[in-house]
């Protein structure tokens, strides 16, 4: 839902949340959000520039392709709720974490006790989260 008011004046402009009706404010408009760009179908070379771009941001939380915008020639993450906060340090541990649990769960299995994924998974797909953990319990 957008809001414009009775004339559109700088700060004026927001997006109210659904879920909890918080108002997101804008004071200009002065960019296209990403996921437009790329439903609009940028080719080639605006594509391949635009990936590298992304690539350079930091990581956030919420990097969908709606949170992210274009402006002049650069990208920008605008999430209010995680803007100030990246995860680069996080990420840069996730291959280590994820081979941890792959080893813990080839060890599980080794020893015969692996009793398969959990029943429904993880709800990211996150893979080995839910390896080995597969319960009795109905």
């Amino acid at each position: 839902e957008v809001d414009i008011g009775a004339g559109y004046r700088a700060g004026q402009l927001w997006l109210r949340r659904e879920e909890d009706g918080w108002a997101i404010p804008y004071e200009q408009l002065r960019s296209v959000s990403l996921i437009a760009l790329l439903r609009m179908g940028l080719a080639g070379a605006a594509r391949r520039r635009m990936y590298r771009l992304f690539a350079r941001l930091p990581v956030y939380e919420d990097s969908a392709p709606w949170n992210i915008v274009m402006t002049g020639s650069r990208l920008e993450y605008i999430d209010q709720d995680t803007k100030d906060a990246t995860l680069d340090l996080q990420v840069a541990r996730a291959y280590q974490t994820m081979a941890a649990l792959l080893n813990y769960a080839r060890t599980v299995r080794d020893f015969g006790r692996c009793g398969g994924k959990a029943r429904g998974g993880n709800d990211y797909g996150v893979p080995y989260v839910s390896d080995c953990v597969a319960s009795r319990f109905r």
